[in-house]
């Protein structure tokens, strides 16, 4: 390729280097031009891009601020600094910014796309799907607005097939499970059934029992929500007859997160659960995210002819890596060892046993309209606790709708 002579070859040239990841020779010719012009705002935009995705966020600020000096009708240049901004969980500025672009330029797609991306953030998805919409309408050969616009959806129906294989002896059991969820302004109403179908064996009658979902969550802020699940169930005595559950999510910072949610089973038999269960989230790179995990539980047991009311602890720690190998498909892989309750209402024995389980995930999503996923799932049990040790495999498969 012949080497780039006008400033314009040399932007280009620029770029060609940056979106092929040769982050130094895109610096080296961005520094060139700014050798001549200290004040060439594409050199400068160029340059603030790749610190920001360095993460050198001052420097990075101080060159989008030169740029946009220089320049402040341009509408990347102050797209990508909001995009800093947001980064660095400085909404408010960031919004500021929008609107200043916003009076100068209200059809503005790069302007109108971030303020989207904020709104959707806070939890207002209407009102961000809205906008979003105006930015694709006003460039609709933008692929990357198109793929935004379809990232921000107000809906999703979910439908899960699990089956869970156990030794002989065992009742393996079938999960099926539906779900649907709706965003009205800053709230997401959510229901469901999950369906536990047993088999049966020999000398064992086939069962089939559910658990019915059903939850309200409201966004108050930027990446926070609080929410409300009730979820009653049976016929069986394994499973809950009511459980309530609630929940919360919070930033810490713009890389921690943490989750927490607080649950209370009832049960036919008197017998009662409460759940705590903290999460944190550490965003180490851009597409790789580490989450810790913990489970607390209390199971209480009521008296009988020929025992006396108990209460006993129980407890599981794990962790999550996840893994974003391209836009469409994130990869996960779990392990939790002792008794993560959460994931096993129907068990007969709440507070005897503790197993290691291991999980490996995948989530491929097709962005299309509306978008649509799946999401196959094997996972490993070695369940040990009286005086019996078994080993579980678990197959699972879902499939989403977006809208």
């Amino acid at each position: 390729m012949p080497a780039a002579t006008t400033h314009d070859e040399r932007i280009a040239e620029g770029q060609r280097l940056t979106f092929a990841n040769r982050w130094p020779d895109a610096r080296a010719v961005y520094l060139t031009l700014l050798s001549s012009s200290r004040q060439d705002s594409e050199a400068l935009y160029g340059l603030a891009r790749i610190d920001a995705w360095e993460g050198c966020w001052r420097l990075s600020e101080r060159e989008y601020r030169s740029a946009l000096g220089a320049h402040p009708e341009d509408d990347d240049v102050r797209a990508g600094f909001a995009d800093l901004l947001v980064w660095q969980g400085r909404s408010d500025e960031a919004e500021a910014l929008l609107r200043e672009g916003l009076a100068r330029r209200p059809k503005s797609p790069p302007l109108l796309a971030r303020k989207a991306q904020i709104l959707y953030r806070q939890g207002d998805a209407t009102q961000a799907a809205r906008l979003a919409d105006e930015a694709a309408a006003y460039a609709p050969d933008d692929p990357d607005l198109r793929d935004m616009r379809n990232a921000m959806t107000l809906g999703e129906g979910r439908i899960t097939v699990r089956y869970d294989r156990y030794p002989g002896g065992y009742q393996d059991i079938e999960w099926w499970t539906a779900q649907a969820m709706q965003r009205i302004g800053r709230f997401e109403i959510s229901a469901g059934a999950q369906i536990l179908h047993r088999p049966g064996l020999p000398d064992v009658a086939a069962q089939t029992d559910g658990r019915y979902p059903v939850s309200v969550a409201y966004h108050p802020s930027t990446a926070t929500l609080i929410g409300l699940e009730v979820t009653p169930g049976g016929p069986a005595t394994t499973i809950p007859d009511i459980a309530v559950r609630a929940f919360g999510v919070a930033p810490i910072t713009p890389f921690l997160g943490s989750f927490l949610s607080a649950a209370f089973w009832h049960y036919d038999s008197g017998q009662t659960v409460e759940t705590l269960a903290p999460s944190i989230g550490f965003q180490v790179l851009p597409r790789l995210r580490l989450d810790a995990r913990g489970w607390l539980s209390l199971v209480h047991l009521p008296s009988t002819a020929t025992s006396d009311a108990s209460t006993t602890p129980a407890a599981a720690v794990g962790g999550l890596v996840a893994w974003n190998a391209r836009p469409d498909l994130e990869l996960d892989v779990t392990y939790t060892y002792g008794a993560e309750l959460d994931a096993n209402p129907a068990l007969t024995a709440l507070d005897t046993y503790r197993s290691h389980v291991a999980s490996a995930y995948a989530d491929w999503t097709f962005h299309a309209r509306p978008v649509f996923g799946l999401r196959p799932v094997v996972t490993f049990e070695d369940r040990f606790g009286g005086s019996a040790t078994i080993q579980i495999v678990s197959f699972e498969l879902g499939g989403y709708l977006r809208w």
